[in-house]
């Protein structure tokens, strides 16, 4: 069957387990019950649903007190979808109930800032929801402390989420038998490789090897809590400290537990005891239960609950259908409207999603969510100007929910634009990093206020302090780009107190420079100018407006431009031509994009240019097979008109010898002909890309591109020592 027949044969069967989901929901009577930090919503009954709200509003009140600097933030809302067996769990997680997939207890999810449990009920057992609670662990943590060491992260939510609650006692790091198992089967990882493993080591990714770094993470951490009579738990402390100092982990490690050896000795008998401690501790106090008051749910309520769920797991085909009945059966539901919104948001359609949520809003304008989103979504004011619309948005999802730091940021963001009221921008950047101080969007919005206000050795000061939270090359490289402005800023200054005008013409000459390099640093002027490459997954555009997915194998990322026109597109020469329509021929191509960073909520930057990829075979004697044309995504311009244009060549080879000067750049590119020389007066102005090969962290061309092999794009020029100025540099391969 071709490829369209299998698309529609999956968006049928799709629709087909909807369907009997839609039945089998419309059959139930689905209840609510609140409690004061969780919604429980099941078909299981009144009393059932509370038994859940009650275990895990203690469940949260252990974690909580084990953890002060959790404690000390808000933890959100969570909507926990109760089933009240395994085929109610089945119809709302199908794609759990197919083939060769394990059939989960429960599920903890989040996204676009909600928060879901969904899960089985009637399962019997102390603590049958060890995989929730594990994540829900991490959703109390992971904000506040997002730079623990990755092992100690995992470690302590596995030691947590073993947690087992009677009446009078809480088990707390109760042994896994499973891990242990695990452990004395297979060789373990020695301790100074566990300690190096991040979130790009195959150690967390790949499917063969992330059981035993879950299980030795988890080993590790009981071992440092519990083993020897606790008595390393001082080590534990010693070692997070220095972390936290910004010490290098190999120095912290040997500070805080000296000789490795010693310790992966006595790690190694401690895997093979017979017997471990945990902690007993007296459980909390039963809170409410009985008092928690309950209502009976509308079907088209129990619909657009489960509908946005699917929502919320980035499943929009399965959603549809809920969320669509629940529209027809109760259009003035305003849950359904901003689940839809939701909806929309994840399909890329920006300007159907904002009708949703206004929809919403005119509802029930007490939803901090629905605000937050419309204005998100709205279109923003030129640098500058002012909107009160967008403030009065931000501000009414602040004043129903005070600890939402996302509408902070944006609010921060509005007041900043154009130095319209940086003090304010300030205290609202300030608030939305206290309340997630490890979201490191927040940090770089407090930074570049702080530069803004002229306040640039603070500024400097606080984007180094989001450098333990950039994860990404790309958040590195954001980082470093704000850095190196801060500094050109601070020179600029630190030359005009020196010069010190002694004359009217010399404060004129001062003025005219300080007009020409602009006082105002416009707010995001820092964005960086990066290439990604993959395949454009879909493409949406709403008007002049486009947004495209583009995945590869390290990341899913979205992207945006408000005018597709002004996007220089790269096209082979047999998609070259004027009837090139980027909103219906771009989905499914390979591409290389260049986009400048954003950090908005929803994409990651707005689009610069496109290079598809594609390359036909290459027929002797032809021209290049990858030779592109430049196009534009409006009809080009008579030919008449056109200005000259740069003779542009192609050479393949090794990179043999660089050399830097400043920002000046020299390259001898070894060819099968003979040796190339190639030049860039500024070689922050070369696209580098590679579609096999990834850049190490830091990038330095000016370091690193000796020995490899690239293809290198060059303006010809004549009358110089070298043969062009070189425009893009496609890396193939390792030295």
């Amino acid at each position: 069957m071709n490829s369209w027949g299998n698309a529609v044969c999956r968006a049928l069967l799709i629709l087909a387990v909807a369907g009997c989901c839609l039945a089998s929901v419309n059959s139930d009577t689905w209840v609510e019950v609140r409690s004061p930090n969780f919604r429980v919503i099941s078909n299981g009954g009144v009393k059932k649903a509370r038994e859940i709200a009650v275990h895990f509003e203690q469940i949260r009140t252990v974690y909580r007190s084990s953890l002060p600097f959790a404690a000390a933030h808000p933890s959100p809302l969570i909507t926990i979808l109760a089933a009240k067996d395994e085929k109610s769990l089945s119809q709302l997680l199908p794609d759990f109930w197919t083939k060769d997939r394990s059939h989960p207890a429960g599920l903890f999810v989040e996204g676009q800032d909600r928060y879901y449990i969904l899960l089985r009920s009637d399962v019997p057992g102390p603590n049958p929801y060890v995989i929730v609670f594990h994540e829900y662990f991490h959703s109390l943590t992971v904000p506040y402390f997002p730079d623990m060491p990755l092992w100690l992260a995992e470690g302590l939510a596995d030691f947590y989420a073993n947690a087992e609650i009677d009446s009078k006692t809480v088990g707390l790091g109760i042994p896994s038998q499973g891990w242990l198992q695990l452990l004395r089967e297979q060789p373990i990882l020695p301790l100074d490789v566990l300690f190096r493993v991040d979130r790009s080591s195959p150690y967390y990714n790949e499917k063969s090897k992330t059981s035993i770094f879950y299980a030795e993470s988890w080993a590790l951490t009981h071992y440092l809590l519990l083993g020897d009579n606790r008595s390393h738990r001082k080590a534990l402390a010693d070692f997070l400290t220095h972390l936290e100092r910004g010490e290098p982990i190999g120095q912290a490690e040997s500070a805080a537990f000296g000789d490795l050896k010693e310790l992966q000795s006595q790690f190694n008998d401690y895997i093979h005891r017979h017997t471990y401690n945990y902690l007993k501790i007296p459980a909390p106090p039963r809170v409410g239960g009985d008092d928690y008051p309950s209502r009976v749910l509308s079907p088209a309520e129990a619909l657009a609950r489960i509908g946005d769920s699917f929502v919320c797991r980035n499943r929009p085909q399965e959603a549809r259908p809920f969320l669509e009945q629940a529209l027809a059966l109760d259009p003035k539901l305003p849950l359904v409207h901003e689940a839809m919104g939701m909806l929309y948001l994840s399909e890329n359609e920006h300007e159907q999603a904002r009708q949703s949520f206004a929809r919403a809003i005119e509802l029930d304008p007490d939803n901090f969510l629905t605000h937050f989103y419309y204005a998100i979504f709205s279109p923003w004011p030129a640098l500058g100007a002012v909107s009160p619309e967008l403030e009065n948005q931000f501000r009414r999802s602040v004043e129903l929910n005070p600890d939402f730091a996302p509408a902070y940021e944006a609010l921060a963001r509005v007041e900043a634009n154009g130095n319209h009221n940086l003090p304010d921008a300030l205290q609202l950047a300030q608030k939305a990093q206290q309340l997630r101080p490890g979201e490191l969007h927040y940090v770089m919005t407090m930074a570049r206020v702080l530069l803004q206000m002229g306040k640039t050795a603070q500024a400097a000061a606080v984007a180094r302090q989001g450098q333990v939270f950039a994860h990404q090359p790309g958040e590195r490289a954001e980082i470093d780009s704000f850095l190196e402005l801060a500094q050109k800023v601070e020179a600029r200054e630190k030359s005009k107190r020196e010069r010190a005008p002694a004359s009217k013409s010399d404060a004129a000459a001062d003025e005219e420079e300080d007009s020409a390099e602009g006082d105002v640093i416009p707010f995001g002027a820092t964005a960086l100018k990066v290439t990604t490459w993959g395949r454009i997954k879909s493409v949406r555009c709403d008007g002049a407006g486009i947004n495209l997915v583009l995945e590869n194998p390290q990341l899913t990322t979205q992207l945006h431009s408000a005018d597709y026109s002004k996007i220089k597109i790269d096209l082979p020469r047999e998609l070259a031509g004027n009837t090139f329509q980027p909103c219906k021929q771009l989905e499914g191509k390979s591409a290389a994009i260049v986009y400048a960073v954003k950090g908005n909520v929803m994409y990651r930057g707005e689009i610069l240019s496109i290079q598809i990829r594609n390359q036909p075979p290459a027929v002797a004697g032809n021209s290049p097979s990858d030779e592109h044309i430049r196009a534009r995504a409006t009809a080009p311009e008579a030919e008449a008109n056109a200005e000259p244009v740069a003779v542009k060549a192609t050479a393949t080879g090794k990179i043999t010898a660089v050399t830097c000067e400043e920002e000046e750049l020299e390259m001898t590119l070894s060819t099968a002909a003979t040796p190339l020389a190639l030049h860039s007066p500024k070689y922050r102005n070369i696209e580098f890309y590679s579609l096999n090969w990834t850049a190490p962290d830091n990038f330095n061309p000016c370091t690193q591109l000796n020995g490899l092999t690239a293809k290198i794009q060059y303006s010809v020029v004549t009358g110089k020592a070298y043969a062009g100025e070189i425009i893009t540099v496609e890396i193939e391969g390792q030295r």
